[in-house]
């Protein structure tokens, strides 16, 4: 899920798609090795590692711009520093490099 890019051509709901089912495959995997106590903070941890991996992999840079910004109540948001070879995003105010 952290290496993965939207393909050329693809649409973005495709994209999105792609990253539910990343998405879906991470949760179960995590309901099977998690304790019961543990499986609601790692589900939350998932769902926001999963938009950040969306933006992330968008191909436009302009569209990551706009999805970011989409979710005020989210605390993932850009980065100042657009460097290619980190993660341009934080996460709850810490450097997220996927």
């Amino acid at each position: 899920m952290f290496s993965a890019r939207q393909d050329r051509g693809e649409s973005v709901a495709s994209w999105g798609s792609r990253i539910d089912e990343m998405q879906t495959d991470l949760r179960e995997a995590a309901r099977r090795v998690c304790k019961e106590e543990e499986i609601k903070g790692a589900v939350g941890l998932i769902n926001h590692l999963g938009k950040a991996c969306f933006i992330q992999g968008l191909h436009n840079e302009r569209i990551q711009t706009i999805e970011a910004g989409e979710s005020p109540s989210s605390c993932l948001k850009p980065s100042k520093s657009r460097s290619k070879k980190k993660a341009p995003f934080f996460l709850c105010g810490k450097n997220l490099e996927l």
